[in-house]
């Protein structure tokens, strides 16, 4: 009985079919009525899958696609039930990043958000809401993630890769998708990895630039179109400190922060001043000399040696920071206010990040998730600081973003359709928000 003597007699559930990939997740809604066919008010219901090796439900009506299949998903309140069907399709390759990974104190490395191909390294195929440990035979240094694949760098040097690899993005010789972390195939020891869309580069110990997997747009830089499961040289014979692999296209900086792009040009990522793809390294049209360098989906960033902070390629919605939504084929620069310095920048979907040698982060871009991090859900041209907390690395993905605190805490915020946030739930922020446990973070990408 709920409150007015209105009595449940039927309850509808909604959407009452709908398809969802494996690892995604959505939320129904639950719609009790009377003998009148009006909503009312009522208790909490009761929710229940008939297949759920296919699809799992918790008590907010949280649908979790598990495996291929279908099943019915039951809401019961005051012994009236209502149903939906599910149909369950194979798992997607998100465009760029939907999940995170981050390093712990004790070199574990723990991951959460979309995980349908396998990209958390847990053993299992399905999305994660709060930190899943990534299944590693060895103590990580750093870790890097992909649009649906993730990379660890060893401290022994080893790389070792999980989950999609269908275009040989995980570097083992094979075109499988592995839910658990397998060994890239080659000899040398490594001192970093950047995984992109589907592919992924790293900077051996020698200075060794090598990359792997998707190759149709020229990213893996060898002058071919084709994929490759296992480490190759990019053409050119260039010498490269840092290596940023994006969706479709690759940026690295020499030692003496000289800057080279390849890959997909469609929107003028690489920043040569054309549109025009490239499959091998070619320059960024600019005297500067940068220290950082971020390739995102479809433009990049980079940190110049004096601090300032430069992007060139799509802005559509203010991923440049330059205050305008015109792209550009060559680098310009992120404008706030006079004096503005970054340490660090990583470009992400239609957002980009940067964090101040102080721990301020600030981010700019397309901000309709909340993934500025400034409470907002609007997009921003110039940067916007997030939060008053005090970060010593921010990533970003698709329509979020993380950093970790100067405590060692994971903060995250913007999209939350996956879990990405780690918050234990589903739910957009537009502020930091903890990720859920107590697990001391030390870094994401090396």
């Amino acid at each position: 009985m709920v409150p007015g003597g209105d009595r449940v007699e039927s309850v509808v559930v909604n959407p009452l079919d709908f398809s969802i990939a494996v690892g995604e997740v959505i939320r129904l809604d639950v719609l009790p009525r009377n003998v009148e066919g009006r909503v009312i008010t009522s208790g909490p219901a009761t929710w229940t899958s008939s297949a759920a090796q296919v699809a799992t439900v918790d008590s907010a009506g949280f649908v979790r696609a598990v495996g291929e299949g279908s099943a019915e998903i039951r809401a019961s309140i005051d012994g009236k039930t209502g149903s939906a069907r599910v149909t369950v399709t194979p798992a997607t390759v998100s465009e760029w990043k939907e999940h995170s990974c981050f390093v712990a104190a004790t070199g574990a490395v723990w991951c959460w958000g979309r995980g349908g191909n396998g990209e958390l390294g847990n053993g299992a195929r399905v999305s994660a809401s709060t930190p899943a440990r990534a299944t590693l035979s060895g103590t990580a240094a750093s870790v890097s993630t992909g649009s649906s694949h993730s990379c660890a760098v060893l401290t022994s040097g080893a790389v070792w890769c999980w989950g999609s690899g269908a275009e040989g993005q995980l570097g083992n010789g094979s075109a499988g998708t592995q839910s658990t972390a397998v060994q890239v195939m080659d000899a040398p020891s490594y001192r970093s990895v950047s995984a992109g869309g589907r592919h992924t580069c790293g900077i051996t110990s020698s200075g060794d630039l090598r990359c792997w997997g998707f190759g149709f747009y020229g990213q893996l830089g060898n002058g071919r179109t084709t994929n490759v499961s296992t480490p190759i040289q990019p053409q050119g014979g260039i010498g490269f400190d840092r290596v940023s692999a994006g969706a479709r296209h690759t940026c690295a900086l020499t030692p003496d922060g000289r800057a080279y792009c390849w890959g997909d040009n469609q929107y003028g990522q690489l920043g040569d001043g054309s549109t025009v793809m490239r499959s091998v390294p070619v320059p960024v049209t600019t005297a500067l000399r940068f220290a950082r360098i971020s390739a995102g989906a479809r433009h990049s960033c980079a940190i110049a040696l004096d601090g300032t902070a430069w992007c060139w390629g799509d802005n559509r919605e203010g991923q440049l920071g330059n205050g305008s939504l015109s792209s550009s084929t060559t680098p310009t620069d992120v404008r706030s206010a006079p004096g503005f310095r970054l340490a660090s920048v990583t470009a992400g979907g239609s957002h980009s990040c940067g964090l101040s040698a102080a721990g301020v982060v600030y981010c700019w871009g397309a901000g309709q998730f909340g993934q500025l991090g400034n409470g907002a859900r609007t997009l921003v041209g110039n940067p916007v600081q997030v939060g008053v907390a005090l970060f010593s690395e921010v990533l970003v993905g698709n329509a979020h973003s993380c950093g970790v605190s100067r405590g060692t805490t994971v903060y995250c915020w913007g999209l939350n359709a996956f879990g990405q946030l780690g918050t234990g739930d589903y739910g957009d922020r537009s502020i930091p928000s903890a990720t859920a446990g107590n697990t001391s973070f030390t870094r994401g990408e090396g």
